[in-house]
């Protein structure tokens, strides 16, 4: 969803540019403007289309990673949430952006009342918007009431145009963003999560990404290569342990970029089922560099997987049963070899038994050799281009 757009200059050159958006996309706009880096996303900002309430940021030079991050947040309001936060800006009377994204992050601080003809409502309100829950069965409880009455009562309330804004002073105002790095915030669902930490400094990278995002991240750190960091993996979004294992295998052999590479194969087929296929080729195959398995996910319609089978007999039946044109009548189940033919199908398809179970299989028209070279041959061809 669009939540902020800014007009952005440089030179002679202007662009309306849509937050929250992806690292290429503004990369691109960039371009359109002519900037001499486009990788520098401090640029001035001749008008804030919309929304106005932030109409501030306009005739200034802007971070714009901080303004999509700032959008990103936006984009995760609730309810009264958006509200809530232009009427706390004009409360505190923020201008930075760093101050804009720190506050995102204390809502909980400023409760807006809307409607004060229901004590017992108002009461809730304020605790649901403090705490972030309340019982769902006890709203008829006299002790809301109570709590709206004091709250109106406290005189700490500030007339807006939407209602009653209370701020809470009792608590300090945090600041996780410190104006450099930014604080942990999944904004749309990812395989994985990167800890980057240098000289103190830590930033999040979701996976996968383009490796734009790994190289913003270590440039807000410092750092001049992800050699110079310690990284840890986490919050990987599917029960399967052996693929997060690889993921992290990868990452200490091959680094944070084949990990993204590796994720962004992965992640067109994230479910368990398809991970437990994947984790079997990649027995079958007997690779386990990123690149080769990238290969063998791209690719994975090429192989069958039959996860219940053990041996030839297994196969044989597992075989017929999946094939609608090979079914046997009843008469001639008893009758029929089901080891013998089991054994012809794992010649005519190269088949494996994998030493966990299950059995892997090339489909008709494919070869593993075939999938893995070719992957390797466009490689080459992109880079010599």
């Amino acid at each position: 969803m669009n939540m902020i757009t800014a007009t952005v200059r440089y030179n002679d050159n202007c662009a309306d540019i849509d937050f929250p958006c992806s690292d290429i996309y503004l990369y691109s706009k960039l371009m359109e403007l002519h900037a001499d880096d486009p990788n520098n996303t401090t640029l001035f900002v001749s008008e804030i289309v919309e929304p106005e309430e932030l109409s501030c940021l306009k005739d200034r030079f802007v971070n714009l990673d901080e303004l999509n991050y700032l959008a990103k947040r936006m984009d995760s309001f609730f309810g009264d949430e958006e509200i809530q936060f232009y009427e706390a800006l004009k409360l505190e009377h923020f201008t930075e952006l760093k101050d804009f994204i720190n506050l995102s992050f204390n809502l909980d601080k400023y409760t807006l009342i809307r409607d004060v003809s229901n004590m017992g409502k108002v009461g809730r309100e304020y605790l649901l918007n403090r705490d972030g829950c309340v019982p769902a069965h006890d709203e008829d409880d006299p002790k809301y009431a109570v709590i709206g009455r004091e709250l109106l009562q406290s005189g700490t309330g500030v007339f807006t145009e939407h209602g009653l804004l209370f701020p809470d002073r009792s608590r300090p105002f945090e600041e996780p963003y410190n104006g450099k790095t930014f604080p942990p915030y999944l904004y749309d669902q990812r395989l994985l999560m990167g800890e980057m930490e240098y000289e103190g400094s830590t930033e999040y990278v979701y996976l996968p990404d383009s490796d734009m995002a790994i190289d913003k991240a270590l440039k807000r750190l410092g750092a001049e290569s992800p050699d110079s960091c310690s990284i840890i993996l986490s919050d990987f979004s599917t029960d399967h342990k052996k693929m997060f294992d690889l993921f992290k295998s990868v990452l200490g052999s091959e680094g944070i970029y084949e990990v993204n590479h590796l994720a962004r194969a992965v992640n067109e087929f994230a479910d368990i089922q398809s991970l437990q296929k994947l984790s079997a080729v990649m027995e079958y195959a007997d690779v386990s560099d990123a690149k080769s398995i990238a290969a063998l996910a791209e690719n994975l319609g090429a192989f069958g997987y039959a996860k219940e089978v053990e041996d030839y007999e297994d196969l044989g039946r597992w075989w017929i049963e999946n094939h609608d044109e090979l079914q046997l009548s009843m008469e001639l189940e008893d009758y029929f070899d089901y080891d013998q033919y089991g054994e012809e199908i794992h010649r005519e398809h190269s088949g494996e038994f994998l030493a966990d179970g299950g059995y892997v299989y090339m489909e008709c028209g494919h070869s593993l050799e075939d999938i893995i070279d070719t992957d390797e041959e466009e490689s080459m061809a992109m880079g010599g281009m």
